[in-house]
């Protein structure tokens, strides 16, 4: 059965502006909430100066540094480049598949490197070597492998911080949990338990990431809309098409049209 209203917590919802298709705002939330929290309070890069004001980022000079993203093609990975641009990030690396590359250019990428090269990790540690002030890592595909490759691109600096989608897994890395207005605990499998405790602070600083992209989303220079493929057909189909997200066999975000057939 489908249920048409559910019941929530005011503060988990959200306006939806006329120049957000609903589709669009549906796949938004849980990209937009984990890229933010990920790049403006984990890894701590300032928040864009269109919705820094009365927060310490309020009239902070652009941040030096380079952020470097494994998964650049991930609907996370496309709005953490959107995010950072915004923020002021002069120099952002993607990892990702060649047929990607000019695309993700213009959601602010400046320099781009395949995945599936032998030497992707020495090439970007190449690029990395000249650069100056902090390397913010973000690992946006969220697999033992892909933080470990990104571990090994990075070349030893003073000033490094890594931060990922994957929870519980690298201890050097940062867990990004997109939700940070209540607790949240759970445990993994393994029975390893992860604990968040609520943070106002941080919570007021990935919405206000998030709402840059809400505000500025499709307009010039603002928000890229990435590709949004709406799904309609039965349950059993939908987790088909869930599990070809997971193993990285579509671009975009994926949208579930209810009720189920």
């Amino acid at each position: 059965m489908h249920q048409e209203f559910m019941t929530i917590v005011a503060s988990w919802a959200w306006k939806v502006p006329k120049n957000l298709p609903p589709q669009d705002a549906a796949g938004l939330s849980i990209v937009g909430l984990t890229a933010a929290t990920g790049l403006f309070n984990d890894i701590g890069i300032p928040l864009p100066p269109s919705v820094a004001k009365g927060t310490p980022d309020e009239g902070v000079a652009a941040p030096e540094g380079t952020l470097v993203i494994w998964g650049g093609a991930t609907s996370v990975g496309m709005a953490a480049i959107q995010f950072a641009r915004a923020a002021r990030v002069s120099s952002i690396i993607v990892i990702a598949s060649s047929k990607r590359h000019e695309y993700l250019k213009t959601l602010g990428a400046t320099q781009s490197f395949d995945y599936n090269d032998k030497d992707v990790t020495e090439k970007v540690k190449s690029a990395l070597q000249p650069t100056r002030g902090t390397t913010w890592a973000l690992d946006a595909r969220g697999s033992p492998e892909s933080q470990d490759l990104l571990k090994k691109a990075i070349p030893q600096h003073a000033k490094t911080v890594l931060a990922s989608v994957m929870v519980g897994g690298d201890p050097e890395y940062k867990g990004i949990m997109g939700a940070r207005h209540f607790d949240v605990e759970f445990e993994l499998p393994g029975g390893q338990k992860m604990t968040w405790p609520k943070d106002m602070a941080a919570a007021d600083r990935h919405w206000r990431g998030f709402r840059w992209a809400v505000e500025n989303y499709g307009a010039p220079g603002g928000y890229v809309p990435t590709p949004v493929r709406v799904f309609e057909g039965s349950g059993e189909d939908a987790i088909k098409e869930v599990y070809n997200v997971k193993n990285m066999r579509t671009f975009g975000k994926l949208v579930l049209k209810h009720p189920l057939k």
